[in-house]
């Protein structure tokens, strides 16, 4: 019986250490681990509409960088070229802050492993999704 009530008081514990809505559901890695590394594109959808093959020509060359002193580097990007700022967790890292020539942009974290990294934003009215794939 007592097996049985750590067996269950484990599982309770386990989900209700999930921090991402689409999970992992426990890591052994540190957040800060997970996302530091380069980041492309693999899928980018608004207000669940893909946009990624209208899109993808914009961003076949484009990488994101995290880096572990707090630096971001984007690489070709559509819009921001090849630039430099930095990036923060927020909201007890359920959020991810990036700053880029004094602009920030807040993203929730919909989900951070080795390597995935998906992000959701709201662009004016519009919901903007983006999956990451770590290269």
């Amino acid at each position: 019986m007592k097996k049985l009530l750590l067996f269950a008081f484990l599982i309770l514990f386990c989900f209700s250490c999930k921090k991402y809505p689409e999970g992992p559901l426990i890591s052994l890695k540190s957040k800060d681990s997970r996302i530091c590394r380069t980041w492309r594109v693999e899928r980018y959808t608004i207000n669940g509409v893909d946009r990624t093959n209208a899109t993808l020509p914009l961003w076949t060359e484009h990488t994101i960088i995290f880096n572990k002193n707090g630096e971001v580097e984007y690489r070709n990007h559509p819009k921001y070229h090849n630039s430099t700022g930095s990036w923060s967790f927020e909201s007890e890292k359920q959020n991810l802050s990036i700053t880029l020539d004094s602009l920030n942009e807040y993203s929730v974290i919909d989900r951070l492993t080795s390597d995935e990294l998906w992000l959701e934003k709201h662009d004016g009215p519009n919901l903007v999704e983006t999956h990451f794939r770590a290269e």
